[in-house]
């Protein structure tokens, strides 16, 4: 099991946490594994789930930075800039 803790020097009586990544990953990843079963409308138990995300098409990790990146900078310019004045 994959572990990372997190932790800071907090004043006495402040809340500390220790996140676990395996807390928080698999159940993203049992979710997109239903959705991709959901999405091809297969939940036959004799198909398996990585085939269904084989014939899925999705956009490289790549591709999504760089929407996000460009939405951001879209939002930034053009409508949050317009809500200030």
């Amino acid at each position: 099991m994959i572990s990372l803790a997190l932790s800071t020097t907090l004043p006495t009586g402040w809340f500390t946490a220790s996140v676990s990544i395996t807390t928080v990953l698999v159940p993203v990843f049992l979710i997109q594994r239903r959705a991709a079963r959901f999405v091809k409308q297969d939940y036959r138990q004799t198909t398996s789930v990585s085939s269904i995300l084989d014939q899925l098409v999705r956009p490289s990790l790549s591709d999504r930075r760089l929407n996000s990146q460009q939405t951001e900078d879209f939002w930034k310019r053009n409508i949050a800039g317009s809500l200030w004045q």
